[in-house]
């Protein structure tokens, strides 16, 4: 297991430098009010990938490796493409807004690319995975950079995210060889498992959206009231300093729910996946992750003539509890769907959506409020991870 983290680690570095240097092309080229838009599309694809896939890509882990996981994932990538084909009809029926056409767009790729990604981990593809981990943000980068170069507005970005996600996507579809024939049993053997696992698929697919709401409702809340400045500083600093925090984060999860899955096929039951990740955030591997959140603190400041000091310094202090947080829950979120913790997760999420978008809608928008919302986020998150891990020792 040491060697999938370091494998989806060392991908995960090498990604995120590509995704921050694209931030930085990004920001210094667009206001306040642009890159606000730029993270409500964002926060809009991410909500959206959930709905249009109905997460079932997650249930890939109660479903046996090889052949069988293959053609769920097919199953769900058909269902995502069919169910956004009448979404995206419908946009243009209601003469919606054009942001969120293109989050329709881009959810679907968001969600083949987290379909994909969640294959490579059921079957141990860790080099595929972390290959197109670098691939994604380097279309990214190029497709950003030459979007500046040509002064294209902000509209060319979005779609720019979108392209990188597909392309990421094909290059997994071909190189893992995911593409399958569907013949008529492989229909009703896809029919049975998706029957088999319809009491996870009730409880998850709700706790996923909830969760989603909790990470980008703010997003979504400042940026529609008209709070430009805080809005842009939230997608920023989660870009900053929240990403080289979760790149840590995935890389643990993935390593810990892929080893933890074959121990689980093998019925092994000393559970030493999990005892290692315990250790390994309690040793010096836990401090990479403060360094980089620390080393991120000027970044925003220095690259943006939009923000004083002082804004960004509050908000990074404000923020900084929730996503370290977010990085304790994410090293074990995977555990939730190997252990087959669904409704346990839903009452969480439920809860907390409850509470925490509950606050944004009862207080006036603004720094003390986001301070409230993290800190409350820093309770919910520890307790529920401290949760799953007393799961996982009964």
């Amino acid at each position: 297991m040491t060697n999938n983290i370091k494998k989806l680690l060392s991908s995960n570095i090498l990604s995120q430098f590509f995704s921050m240097f694209s931030i930085i092309i990004m920001t210094t080229n667009f206001n306040s009010k642009d890159i606000s838009t730029y993270g409500y599309f964002f926060s809009l694809l991410s909500m959206l990938s959930i709905c249009l896939s109905f997460r079932l890509e997650n249930l890939i882990f109660q479903v046996k490796a090889g052949q069988y996981s293959k053609i769920f994932a097919n199953s769900v990538i058909l269902i995502s493409l069919l169910l956004t084909s009448v979404v995206f009809s419908l946009s243009f029926i209601f003469d919606i807004d054009y942001v969120i056409k293109v989050s329709i767009i881009g959810g679907v790729a968001f969600a083949i690319f987290n379909i994909l990604n969640n294959y490579l981990t059921r079957n141990g593809d860790i080099t595929i995975l972390a290959s197109a981990k670098i691939l994604r943000s380097a279309f990214e980068l190029l497709l950003v950079t030459l979007c500046v170069l040509s002064h294209k507005s902000i509209t060319f970005l979005m779609f720019s995210l979108v392209l990188s996600y597909f392309l990421s996507s094909l290059y997994i579809y071909i190189r893992a060889k995911v593409y399958v024939r569907f013949r008529k049993k492989y229909i009703k053997q896809t029919l049975l498992q998706y029957l088999k696992l319809k009491k996870y698929a009730k409880w998850d697919f709700p706790s996923s959206i909830l969760s989603a709401f909790i990470v980008y409702m703010p997003q979504v809340i400042f940026n529609n009231s008209g709070n430009y400045l805080i809005s842009s500083i939230y997608f920023m600093s989660s870009r900053y300093i929240g990403s080289p925090l979760l790149l840590i984060a995935q890389a643990i999860g993935l390593a810990l729910k892929q080893e933890y899955q074959r121990e689980k096929d093998l019925k092994i039951k000393n559970n030493a996946s999990v005892l290692y990740i315990r250790k390994m955030i309690y040793n010096r591997k836990f401090a990479i992750a403060i360094v980089l959140s620390f080393i991120s603190i000027p970044i925003i400041y220095l690259i943006h003539p939009d923000y004083s000091f002082k804004e960004f310094f509050i908000c990074f202090i404000i923020l900084l509890p929730l996503y370290w947080a977010r990085f304790i829950f994410n090293c074990f979120a995977g555990l939730v769907y190997v252990k087959g913790l669904f409704k346990e997760n839903f009452i969480y999420q439920l809860l907390s959506t409850i509470i925490l978008i509950g606050i944004l809608y009862s207080f006036k928008l603004n720094f003390y409020t986001l301070l409230i919302y993290s800190l409350l986020s820093l309770l919910m998150y520890i307790t529920f991870s401290f949760y799953v891990i007393r799961k996982n020792d009964d």
